[in-house]
């Protein structure tokens, strides 16, 4: 069995343990057991449980900022960019609703007992990287003069909202779709 292998075991196993029992509710013992190794191994590959929570953390962080630079980078307007961020953040989350939850919870200290993980970086980066389609758009004259932290702030929180009701399956709670909550963030409520 190879390392890359058991590791990737190790991380499915603490996923599992940490989203459905929380941190303190996942004891070693049992994401060994889970991943069908023993402590030491798990110790080889990190170097505590706290490890393998912040590594989990991390690598989705780090997995969803490189999908947004590819985003970013790739072809369309600004608007249609915008569409595609709240795409890929749906998709992410019927994908891989485990992953978002675990993330979500330390974006939002949903966990108490978890430990404290430096999501600033990784958080600020996918800020920045929404902000740059909004200076985009700025810039072509599409949206007009705002902060554009500001603006991928705002967005990120109305998509968060969104991730919350996909996770949930929260029966009854409408779950819109990308291009509505586009349309509705760049023209707004408001009558003309």
């Amino acid at each position: 069995m190879k390392d890359s292998d058991t590791k990737q075991r190790l991380l499915a196993a603490g996923l599992e343990l940490f989203t459905g029992k929380g941190f303190a509710g996942a004891s070693t013992r049992e994401i060994v057991e889970r991943a069908g190794v023993t402590k030491p191994v798990l110790y080889y590959h990190f170097s505590s449980k706290e490890d393998l929570y912040r590594v989990l953390i991390e690598e989705d962080f780090a997995r969803f900022n490189r999908a947004l630079e590819e985003i970013a980078a790739g072809p369309g307007t600004p608007p249609e960019k915008l569409i595609r961020v709240a795409d890929y953040n749906f998709e992410h989350c019927r994908k891989h609703p485990e992953e978002v939850k675990l993330t979500l919870m330390a974006l939002y200290r949903g966990d108490t007992f978890a430990p404290e993980v430096d999501i600033v970086p990784p958080a600020y980066s996918s800020i920045e990287i929404i902000a740059g389609i909004f200076r985009e758009g700025i810039v072509a004259g599409i949206f007009r003069e705002a902060d554009p932290m500001k603006l991928s702030l705002f967005l990120m929180s109305v998509l968060h909202g969104q991730m919350m009701v996909i996770i949930k399956g929260a029966k009854g709670m409408p779950v819109a779709r990308p291009e509505e909550i586009i349309r509705v963030f760049l023209e707004g409520i408001a009558e003309r």
